[in-house]
Parts: C-alpha cells; structure tokens; sequence
C-alpha cells in the first residue's frame, strides 16, 4: 500500500467559505480580491507578543488573511507559542537578526498577494487593509 506524502500545512487563516458556485470568467477572476499577509517582526517578550498576536488572530480571520511572524529562537524555543497559535506560521531566526532580517525571512516564506510589514502585531491596521483589498476587487486598481 503506497500512502501519499505529508500536505504543506496551510497557515493561512480561512474565513467561512462560501456555496460553491459556477465556473468564473476571466474578467471575475481578475477581479477577485488578492490574498494577504501580514508579517510581524516580532522583538516582544513571550507574554507581549501572546497579547498581540490573539488580537491580530482574530482580526486577521475576518480578513482571511495568513500571518508570518518571525521571531529569534530555536523551532524548540518557539513550539509554545506554535502550540498555542497552530494557526500562525512561525519562522525562527538567528538570535541576532535586525528587524529588516526578520521581515526578509518573513517575506520568503508568505503567500498573499498583499503584503503587510509590522514590528508589532498590535499596530496592524486589518480594517484599514480589508477596505484597500476591497477597493481593489470594486475598481480595476492595481495593488502593490
């Protein structure tokens, strides 16, 4: 019996999904609103950073959006607070590393459309991105 490999796990954060619905034509799919993530470069002790990032959480599946933050430490350094948000894609980085290192390692391992850089989770505008992810999927503009 041959067993099919492991799935990447999604980190994504899905908001309910809606009825199934016919095939899309190109035009409604070139209109349909992008995906986004939202890295924090996260410098925060353990108790902060849990703080802000069950508010980025919640705010963040309304949105659907993934969130990437990268910390200093070891995988083994991080597991508490992978076990506590398994919805966040944790990615450990040097102990050393400058917030710019962060967000690099942040940005490699992402997969919105949109892309929302933050030192803290607590600072991250969801409502102000929702509305320009929104405008974008109403109008013919271009996000970048």
């Amino acid at each position: 019996m041959k067993l099919a490999p492991p799935r990447a796990q999604d980190h994504r954060i899905s908001a309910p999904s809606p009825v199934a619905s016919a095939p899309r034509s190109q035009a409604q799919v070139a209109r349909q609103a992008p995906t986004v993530s939202v890295i924090v470069a996260s410098v925060h002790t353990d108790e902060l950073a849990v703080r802000s990032v069950r508010t980025l959480v919640a705010d963040c599946q309304r949105l659907g959006a993934e969130v990437v933050i990268v910390r200093s430490g070891t995988p083994a350094e991080l597991g508490p607070l992978r076990a506590a948000f398994p919805m966040v894609r944790w990615v450990s980085a040097p102990a050393a590393a400058t917030v710019q290192e962060l967000r690099s390692l942040g940005m490699a391992q992402c997969t919105g459309d949109v892309v929302v850089l933050a030192h803290n989770p607590a600072a991250v505008d969801v409502t102000g991105v929702a509305a320009l992810v929104q405008n974008r999927t109403e109008s013919r503009m271009e996000v970048v």
